[in-house]
C-alpha cells in the first residue's frame, strides 16, 4: 500500500492539476513521522505499507506549520495490490481551521428594533376603516424601553387615525410585540386616478436602551385607497402570510404559507412579492436573515388572478436557535383592470395583511467535546491549560471548568471563547463560527501527587445547562510526585521497560512497551477505586493504577500488576485477572498470565486506561465426616497448608515471558523464595 496525501490547502485556494502557482498555498512541512516522505513537488506526503493483515490497521503522522488563518482541507489516494489486484481508493480528509488569536473584547451594546406593517384590509375602500399593525422585533442584544410607536397626526388627504401614538411594555433581546391602529381612508373624489388614490404611510417607533441610550426606527407603506362608488370597481388583493404550525423545535423546517386572495370584483395579474425573515442569532451588524430549506423569499404570478380566486406559494423556513423567527412581506406588488379597462396594467403596491411568527423551542444543553489539557504529567509548578469545543444552535451563553482534587468541592472557573466574544450584561453571543467555538482555561499550579478532577459546565442562551464529566467519572491528570512517575518521551522500538516500582516503592506496576511512535507514559498509583463496582463474584485486591500517554496510540504491550500476602489473603490465587475500566464497567484484560511465585498477574493491552485487579474468594472446605485422621495424614495436611500459605503470601515480582525464558523486573531478591510451580497463563 503506498497512501499518497496532499497536505492542507485552503478551499478557496484550490489550483489545477498541473499545480501552476501552487506551492505557495499548501502549508508547509516541519516535521515527518516514522516512514513519511515529502516529494520534490512540495504538495503532498507519502509512505508505504508493505503489508496490512485482515482487520489490522496503520498509521503514521506529518506536523505542518500553520502560518495563515484560514479552512484548510485534504484528500489522500491510496494504492494497494491484493494478489494479482490491483486498487486505487480517494479519500477527503478532515477539514483544519486554522485562527488567529483573536480579541474576545465585548461589542458594544446597540439599538437593533426592527419594525415592518401589516394593513387588513391592504387594500381600503374610501370611507372606511383598516387596522395598521406595527410589528416590533429585538433583534438587538439589550432589553429596550420607553418604547413609543407613532402615527402620521395631520387629518386630511388619506388615512386618519384617531389615536395617533400608543406605549409599548419592555422589550428583552429576542423577543416580539404588535401595536393594532384603527383608521379611516378619506379620499376627495378629485383625488383618485383610474380609481385609486395611493397613500403613503410613514411612522416611527423611539426606545431607549438606558437612562443616555436612546434610538428612534421608522416604518412606511403605500396603501391603496379605492373608490367604492364606481360600479363594479374592487381591485383588491388580500396577502396573507402564516405558519400552519407555529411552533417547532430548533433545527427543524417549518412551513410558511403565503396565500394571495383576489377579494376584488377586478382581475389582477402580475402579482410578486419579496419576503423577510430573521432569526434569533445575535449579529452586531444587523439580524441574521434565517435560512430557507425550499421554496425562496421571492415569487411571482405572472398570470391572471380572477375574483374569488386564491394563490398558495410554500417556503421553508429553516431554524437554528431557538426563538422566534419573524416573517413578513416586505414588498408586494401587481397590477389591476382601471375602470372601463379589460386590461390589467395599472401597477400599486400593497402591504400584506398578516404576519407569520415560528417559535422555535431549544430545550437540549450544548454540545461539548471531550476536553484535553496540555502539558502532560504537569509538575507541582506548571500551570494546566484545558480546551474544549461547544456548539450550540441558540448560541453559547457561558462556559465554565470545574476542577477539584477531592471531587467533593469544586472551584468554577470561566472559559474563554478563541474566536467568539459575549455582548455584556445580556450573554448573548456575537459571531459564533459554524462549527462552535473552543474555549480555553488555565488551572493553577497544584501540589504534587495530587490527581486534578474536573469537567465542563456549558449553558446556551436559553438557559439550557449541560455537564460534560466523562459519563460522571469526570476528567483528571495527576501531579508528578507522590505515587506518580513519569517515563518521558520513550524512542520508538520495541521491548521496553518501563517499572515504576524501581522509581517509587508505592507503584507496584511495570509496563513492557511496543510502539513505532515516540510515546511518554506516566504511571499512577491510586489509593482507591475511581471506577465502578468490582465484576459479580470478584474481590478487589486494592490495586488502583492509572497510566496514561501523551498521544493516543494503538498499543502493543504488557501491563503487570504486583500484590501483597495481605491483599491475596482469603482469595482464591487462580483467579486473579487484571481489568480495565471503559467508562461503564470493567473488562477483562487478555492473554492474562498470574505468577504466584513472585506475586504478580500481567496482561495485554492495546491502550492505557483505569486498570485493577480482581479475584474470587478462596473456598472453604467442609468440616471431616469420615474416621480420625492419622498422624501421617495430618501432617500431610499441615504441610500442604503451609505450602499453600507460603504461596498466598509471597512477594510480588514482575516478568515477562519470552521465547527463551522469564525475564525479572525488579532486582533478584538475595535469597529467592521456593518455587512452589511456574506461573499459570489463561
Amino acid at each position: 500500500m503506498r497512501p499518497s496525501s496532499y497536505r492542507p490547502i485552503p478551499q478557496s485556494s484550490r489550483t489545477n492539476s498541473s499545480g501552476t502557482g501552487s506551492i505557495p498555498f499548501w502549508l508547509p512541512v516541519v516535521s515527518l513521522g516514522p516512514g513519511v516522505s515529502e516529494p520534490s513537488n512540495l504538495k503532498t506526503v507519502t509512505f508505504t505499507v508493505a503489508s496490512l493483515p485482515s482487520g489490522q490497521s496503520f498509521s503514521t503522522w506529518y506536523v505542518v506549520k500553520a502560518n495563515s488563518t484560514n479552512l484548510y482541507e485534504t484528500t489522500n489516494n491510496v494504492t494497494a495490490q491484493s494478489g494479482a489486484n490491483q486498487y486505487r481508493f480517494y479519500y477527503t480528509g478532515p477539514l483544519l481551521g486554522v485562527y488567529s488569536s483573536a480579541s474576545t473584547t465585548p461589542l458594544p451594546q446597540i439599538g437593533l428594533l426592527k419594525t415592518y406593517v401589516t394593513i387588513d384590509p391592504a387594500v381600503v375602500a374610501n370611507k372606511t376603516s383598516t387596522t395598521v399593525s406595527v410589528h416590533l422585533y429585538n433583534a438587538g442584544n439589550a432589553t429596550y424601553n420607553n418604547i413609543n410607536a407613532t402615527m402620521p397626526s395631520f387629518a386630511g388627504n388619506g388615512l386618519n387615525f384617531p389615536m395617533v401614538s400608543k406605549i409599548v411594555p419592555n422589550m428583552a433581546p429576542g423577543t416580539s410585540q404588535t401595536v393594532n391602529f384603527t383608521a379611516t381612508a378619506m379620499v376627495p373624489t378629485i383625488d383618485f386616478f383610474s380609481g385609486v388614490s395611493s397613500y403613503y404611510l410613514s411612522g416611527t417607533v423611539s426606545y431607549n436602551q438606558s437612562s443616555t441610550n436612546s434610538f428612534q426606527t421608522s416604518f412606511s407603506q403605500t396603501v391603496p385607497i379605492y373608490d367604492p362608488t364606481i360600479t363594479g370597481f374592487n381591485p383588491s388583493l388580500r396577502i396573507v402570510i402564516s405558519a400552519p404550525t407555529p411552533q417547532t423545535s430548533a433545527g427543524a423546517t417549518d412551513l410558511v404559507i403565503v396565500t394571495a386572495t383576489n377579494t376584488g370584483s377586478s382581475n389582477v395579474t402580475n402579482f410578486s412579492y419579496n419576503l423577510q425573515a430573521y432569526s434569533p442569532l445575535f449579529n452586531p451588524t444587523g439580524p441574521s436573515v434565517a435560512e430557507t430549506s425550499y421554496g425562496g423569499y421571492s415569487a411571482a404570478w405572472p398570470y391572471n388572478l380572477t375574483a374569488g380566486h386564491s394563490l398558495n406559494f410554500r417556503v421553508g423556513i429553516q431554524t437554528r436557535a431557538g426563538g422566534s423567527y419573524p416573517v413578513y412581506g416586505s414588498y408586494i406588488s401587481y397590477q389591476y383592470s382601471p375602470p372601463g379597462s379589460t386590461t390589467s396594467n395599472q401597477n400599486t403596491q400593497i402591504s400584506a395583511s398578516s404576519a407569520a411568527l415560528i417559535t422555535a423551542t431549544d430545550t437540549t444543553p450544548p454540545t461539548v467535546s471531550t476536553p484535553w489539557s496540555s502539558p502532560f504529567a504537569p509538575t507541582s509548578s506548571d500551570q494546566v491549560h484545558v480546551w474544549t469545543q461547544v456548539y450550540d444552535g441558540s448560541g453559547v451563553s457561558s462556559v465554565n471548568l470545574e476542577y477539584s482534587t477531592d471531587r467533593l468541592t469544586w472551584t468554577s472557573v470561566p472559559m474563554t471563547p478563541l474566536f467568539g466574544s459575549y455582548a455584556k450584561g445580556q450573554n448573548v453571543p456575537v459571531q459564533q463560527p459554524f462549527f462552535g467555538d473552543i474555549y480555553n482555561v488555565t488551572i493553577p499550579p497544584i501540589g504534587p501527587g495530587a490527581a486534578v478532577f474536573y469537567r465542563v459546565r456549558a449553558t446556551d442562551s436559553l438557559g439550557n445547562s449541560g455537564l460534560q464529566d466523562n459519563n460522571g467519572n469526570d476528567y483528571v491528570y495527576f501531579i508528578q510526585g507522590g505515587n506518580s512517575w513519569l517515563f518521558p518521551n520513550q524512542a520508538p522500538g520495541t521491548n521496553m521497560l518501563l517499572n515504576g516500582t524501581q522509581y517509587v516503592p508505592g507503584i507496584k506496576t511495570a509496563v513492557f512497551l511496543n510502539v513505532s511512535t515516540p510515546i511518554a507514559v506516566q504511571v499512577i498509583q491510586l489509593g482507591s477505586n475511581s471506577g465502578g463496582t468490582p465484576p459479580a463474584g470478584l474481590s478487589a485486591l486494592g490495586i488502583y493504577t492509572q497510566v496514561n500517554a501523551n498521544i493516543s496510540v494503538t498499543l502493543n504491550a504488557r501491563v503487570r500488576f504486583y500484590y501483597t500476602p495481605s491483599q491475596i489473603q482469603g482469595l482464591n490465587t487462580s483467579t486473579i485477572a487484571p481489568y480495565y475500566w471503559n467508562g461503564a464497567s470493567w473488562i477483562p484484560l487478555s492473554n492474562v498470565a498470574v505468577n504466584t511465585n513472585q506475586n504478580y498477574v500481567e496482561g495485554t493491552v492495546n491502550h492505557f486506561s483505569l486498570f485493577a485487579v480482581f479475584a474470587k474468594q478462596a473456598s472453604t472446605q467442609p468440616p471431616p465426616t469420615t474416621q480420625p485422621y492419622s498422624q501421617t495424614t495430618l501432617l500431610y495436611i499441615g504441610l500442604v497448608g503451609a505450602i499453600a500459605a507460603i504461596a498466598i503470601v509471597g512477594g510480588i515480582l514482575l516478568a515477562k515471558k519470552r521465547k527463551r525464558g522469564t525475564t525479572n523486573f525488579v532486582p533478584t531478591p538475595t535469597s529467592p523464595p521456593a518455587v512452589f510451580g511456574s506461573p499459570s497463563s489463561r
